[in-house]
C-alpha cells in the first residue's frame, strides 16, 4: 500500500492527547474526512482511528484513537501523518504530489544532472524546490519559465538553464 504524507505533527497541543501539525496539502480540510490516519516515525508506520479535527490559524488539532495524554502526544512529534495513496485527492494536470517530486533528480536541456530535490518549500506565492548539488543546496523556483518538464515516474525534472541564472539561488 502506497502512502503518501499530508501533515507533520509539530507538538503536544494540550494535556489529553491532542497534536498541532502542519499540513502538507493545498487543502488542509480534507482531514476533516479523515477517519483514519497513518502514523509514520522511524520506519515504522501504524494506523490510528481520527475522532477530532480543527482547523485554526493554519494548523490541524488533530485526536487520534488511544493517544490520551500530553506524554502519549510527545511521542509522536516529527512524525508524519499518512493516508493510503487511494484516498489522495485527484490533482489538477500539471501539479504533483510533494513526496513525488523529492528524490526527483534535476537536469538541464543538456543532459547535465544538477542534484536532487530534497525539499519543497511553499512559499505562497510559488513553491521553490531546494536541490541538494555538489556545491550546497540550489533553490530553484517551480515557475514554468525555469521547469521544462516533470516526469514523477522517471523522477526525473528538466530545467532550462538560462532560466535557472536568472532566479535560482545556491547555498553554501
Amino acid at each position: 500500500m502506497g502512502l503518501i504524507r499530508i501533515g507533520l505533527i509539530l507538538k503536544p497541543q494540550g494535556i489529553s492527547g491532542e497534536v498541532k501539525a502542519k499540513p502538507l496539502t493545498d487543502d488542509p480540510s480534507r482531514f476533516k474526512k479523515l477517519a483514519e490516519a497513518i502514523i509514520e516515525k522511524g520506519g515504522a508506520a501504524k494506523p490510528y482511528a481520527v475522532s477530532g479535527v480543527s482547523i485554526r490559524n493554519g494548523y490541524v488539532f488533530i485526536r487520534l484513537e488511544g493517544v490520551c495524554s500530553r506524554n502519549d502526544a510527545e511521542a509522536l512529534r516529527g512524525a508524519y501523518i499518512a493516508t493510503a495513496r487511494e484516498n489522495a485527492v485527484e490533482l489538477p494536470p500539471d501539479t504533483y504530489f510533494i513526496d513525488e517530486l523529492i528524490g526527483c533528480g534535476v537536469y538541464l536541456a543538456s543532459g547535465r544532472r544538477l542534484g536532487e530535490v530534497i525539499e519543497v518549500i511553499r512559499t505562497g506565492a510559488n513553491d521553490v524546490y531546494s536541490v541538494r548539488t555538489e556545491k550546497g543546496a540550489l533553490l530553484i523556483p517551480a515557475i514554468k519559465k525555469v521547469i521544462k518538464g516533470i516526469n514523477t515516474a522517471a523522477k526525473r525534472i528538466e530545467v532550462d538553464a538560462a532560466a535557472l541564472e536568472e532566479v535560482a539561488l545556491l547555498e553554501d
